[in-house]
């Protein structure tokens, strides 16, 4: 998984193209008023519906949990950075995707 700096179409449809690789079939999107979602999914030619409110899939409540987790990480990495939001940014991600790189290339002997 990659951590976005912005919310846009390209990198929605970036997402749903790693997705679709894992998947089989064609499966069908629930999506909120987000805006790039919709476009990218468009785009794509993939099934989806709008859901703002109701039940939220298991998959939802796990990314709220991350979310939260990534707002500690994000607050806790950047403190003495708090006057240079650039600067917070650029450094949290980098360190989010070396991570992510990190956990997908260990190896077991």
């Amino acid at each position: 998984m990659r951590v976005y700096p912005s919310r846009s179409m390209l990198a929605a449809e970036s997402f749903f193209r790693r997705v679709l690789k894992l998947c089989d079939g064609r499966p069908e999107f629930i999506v909120d008023k987000a805006p790039w979602l919709k476009q990218a999914l468009i785009h794509l030619g993939l099934d989806y519906h709008h859901q703002a409110f109701g039940e939220r899939s298991l998959a939802e409540s796990a990314f709220s949990s991350l979310k939260q987790r990534a707002r500690v990480f994000f607050n806790n990495i950047t403190v003495n950075l708090r006057y240079n939001e650039s600067m917070r940014w650029s450094r949290s991600i980098e360190c989010w995707n070396l991570l992510c790189d990190s956990s997908h290339t260990t190896t077991t002997t």
